[in-house]
């Protein structure tokens, strides 16, 4: 992460684009996506191989950013913002790219698992795919939880979500309390529709809700009942998303990452924009949600 935030910030203010942007970490962000992610999804006995390849791709990430912030803001007339567009972009490609390539940090392993057909699908809470369901308790309802917030740094580990979620509140506790609140209405969007037990335990089911629930309710669109509202319901939106992108890109061996909450948050900001019981705030008034009271 270190590596693709120094490689993306030195190369925006390399090529002079604004400071403000860059002090804002805008562009050092989705750098640092760009390395968790590729850390996690390539092989760590050619470890100077992926440093290479994150290095390379969080260079990249910052045309794509820059080009993208034009684009999203022209459109939305200055509402929305392409959030981890880039990141999604970089890493997909890079994933899918180094597969064609003879110089590949992909594990040797790394062959495409189809997802099961409907009707197979194991909805038990469960560790590992094959092992035994596990009995619900606060303890392990909690540790999903937190696991669906360190999922959005491609962790699972429920003390470095502890850990996230501590740190949001610092800054924000309405956001700390968006955060653990879009997480269990994206994990519980999950269980109600039936999906597979063991994503559900590893919280991939609720990074997507907590961004889009803290996105959504407070930092671009004012604090009020109905931006809660419209945050809450796009937390479940996503659970939904990605099990419509879970089924395709697991064809190419693909995650679908931070998709559902960069389609979802977009579409809310957007159309929060486009009426009159919510305010969505300008870019450039952005702050935290107790900021825009």
């Amino acid at each position: 992460m270190a590596l693709g935030v120094v490689a993306a910030t030195t190369t925006a203010v390399v090529s002079g684009l604004s400071r403000s942007v860059i002090n804002d970490g805008l562009f050092g962000f989705n750098g640092a996506l760009i390395g968790a992610g590729l850390n996690v999804f390539l092989d760590p006995k050619q470890y100077w191989l992926v440093l290479i390849y994150i290095a390379i791709a969080s260079v990249v990430s910052v045309p794509v950013m820059a080009a993208s912030m034009t684009w999203i803001s022209k459109s939305s007339a200055g509402a929305a913002s392409p959030l981890t567009l880039p990141f999604n972009f970089i890493t997909l490609i890079c994933l899918t790219g180094l597969q064609m390539v003879r110089f590949s940090a992909l594990p040797d392993d790394s062959e495409p698992d189809p997802e099961p057909l409907a009707g197979e699908i194991n909805t038990a809470i469960r560790g590992e795919p094959e092992a035994e369901p596990r009995d619900l308790s606060v303890l392990l309802v909690l540790q999903i939880l937190f696991r669906g917030l360190s999922q959005l740094f491609l962790i699972e580990n429920a003390g470095v979500g502890l850990a996230i979620l501590l740190g949001i509140a610092i800054c924000s506790r309405a956001s700390g309390i968006a955060a653990i609140l879009g997480s269990a209405v994206g994990t519980l969007t999950a269980v109600a529709v039936g999906a597979d037990g063991h994503s559900i335990y590893l919280g991939l089911f609720g990074y997507n809700g907590f961004v889009t629930a803290i996105a959504v309710a407070g930092v671009f669109v004012r604090l009020t009942p109905g931006s809660v509202l419209l945050g809450v319901l796009g937390s479940g939106v996503t659970s939904l998303l990605a099990l419509g992108l879970q089924g395709p890109l697991n064809v190419i061996g693909m995650p679908f990452l931070t998709l559902p909450f960069c389609i979802v948050t977009i579409i809310a900001v957007l159309f929060a924009q486009n009426t009159l019981r919510l305010d969505v705030l300008p870019l450039s008034e952005v702050s935290t949600p107790e900021d825009h009271i």
